[in-house]
């Protein structure tokens, strides 16, 4: 995948959903949330992460913890989380992890990762036995040079968010706007240009404009359709006929199909 420079030497990969890897200025490789395998905005195999030096994790769901425990037992990269979650882990042969709670400061080779808080749930699903994953949370890192990034989670919005800024000041924020399990466009537009609004001559119209630039930029399923995030729109007044169309096939669990221009090779 493109790997994008931002700021002061730190390279950022998206990873899908909640995923980034960041390679800091001297060289280490930290992931956020690797959830690689079945995930289909992921552009990126498990096989080709051969290397971490550091693994956070937010919170408990299986599309954040997602790949953690087999990146670290192949890469040898520490896992930092929530103590439920490193338990969780233990328990599964890892043995260079880190537990630590909102408010507490680990430092690893000049880079200081602070966990802070974040508004969602928290649990990992092992078949029909629901585990507890302690409560959610977000970092803040802090590279060698200085340059930080927040990354939320799968965080609601909070008053509190203004102390995360006013406080450790991050150059950049990586923040869910999916709206149903996170927070959307309303919550993340308050955050990112709260600045801006407050100094607007009409906060209020200002907020709404950057609303719907939100959702037309990153909410629309169009817009998800041309970046290949989804495979079909269905409009709803075409609803019915599809739905019809594909109970048919169930029927009889055939498709009329265009006839192929050649068969099967004789064997």
């Amino acid at each position: 995948m493109e790997k994008v420079v931002i700021g002061a030497d730190v390279r950022f990969t998206y990873l899908g959903h909640s995923g980034f890897m960041m390679v800091s200025p001297k060289g280490k490789t930290m992931l956020i949330d690797p959830w690689i395998s079945g995930n289909p905005m992921s552009g990126m195999s498990l096989e080709e992460i051969t290397s971490a030096d550091i693994i956070l994790v937010t919170h408990g769901h299986g599309d954040h913890v997602g790949d953690s425990l087999e990146i670290a037992k192949t890469t040898g990269a520490q896992v930092i989380a929530m103590p439920e979650i490193i338990h969780y882990l233990s328990n599964r042969g890892l043995t260079d992890l880190v537990g630590m709670n909102k408010g507490g400061t680990f430092t690893s080779e000049g880079i200081h990762i602070t966990m802070v808080h974040a508004l969602h749930s928290s649990s990992i699903r092992e078949g029909n036995q629901v585990i507890y994953g302690g409560d959610p949370a977000g970092f803040v890192v802090r590279f060698e040079n200085g340059f930080s990034v927040y990354h939320g989670g799968d965080t609601d919005v909070f008053m509190d968010m203004k102390i995360i800024g006013d406080l450790y000041e991050p150059h950049v924020a990586l923040l869910p706007i999916g709206s149903h399990y996170t927070m959307g466009p309303e919550g993340a537009v308050n955050i990112v240009f709260r600045k801006e609004i407050e100094k607007a001559k009409d906060p209020e119209e200002t907020r709404q404009r950057m609303v719907e630039e939100y959702r037309n930029n990153f909410a629309s399923p169009f817009r998800a359709a041309e970046l290949g995030y989804i495979d079909q729109i269905i409009f709803p007044e075409n609803t019915r006929p599809r739905l019809i169309q594909a109970l048919e096939m169930l029927d009889n669990k055939e498709e009329s199909l265009p006839a192929r221009r050649h068969g099967n090779i004789p064997l």
